[in-house]
């Protein structure tokens, strides 16, 4: 179960067949990620990973699938998909991966599957607040130097302002 990890890499015309062998635990995690997106940075036209040599125990870190996608949509803007028997697509299911990645039960449904994308995210950009909107402080009083308001119907005397101590003339000294 806590064999070593290893990434066979096929290219084919439409897709790039990754062959995943070995366990996937915590220490392998970084193998698998690394070894997906360097694959991914030769920009082929999607990734398929193939899972069936792949050994997943009750706490195989399979998020690393997720993450995979995610990273894949945003650069180079790639699909991604996972390949497995359908023991190992049910478990995948299960832990919730299949909203994220698309999974198929072998690399001919997984290819098919890659045409339609598992999660879809929508980004919206909003216009920036103009100058004028922007909160200057209450409209009551009138802002005095050090950031303080005052209220101008006061005189500086009665202002709780000028009952707070004032700054020093000279700056302390800063502490290290």
């Amino acid at each position: 179960m806590l064999g070593t990890l290893d990434l066979e890499v096929v290219s084919q015309p439409l897709y790039t067949l990754v062959t995943v062998t070995g366990g996937l635990h915590l220490g392998s995690y970084r193998r698998l990620r690394d070894g997906l997106l360097e694959v991914a940075a030769d920009e082929p036209e999607a990734v398929i990973a193939g899972i069936d040599g792949l050994d997943l125990d009750a706490v195989a870190p399979v998020g690393v699938f997720g993450l995979v996608a995610r990273r894949l949509g945003t650069w180079p803007g790639i699909p991604f998909a996972l390949a497995g028997t359908a023991s190992r697509t049910r478990a995948l299911r299960e832990q919730g991966i299949h909203r994220q990645v698309a999974i198929g039960e072998d690399v001919g449904s997984a290819e098919r599957a890659l045409c339609k994308p598992s999660r879809q995210q929508t980004e919206l950009v909003l216009p920036a607040a103009s100058k004028r909107r922007r909160w200057r402080g209450p409209r009551c009083g009138r802002r005095v130097r050090g950031g303080r308001y005052r209220s101008s119907s006061t005189t500086a005397s009665s202002s709780p302002a000028s009952s707070r101590p004032t700054r020093p003339s000279t700056p302390l000294p800063r502490r290290r």
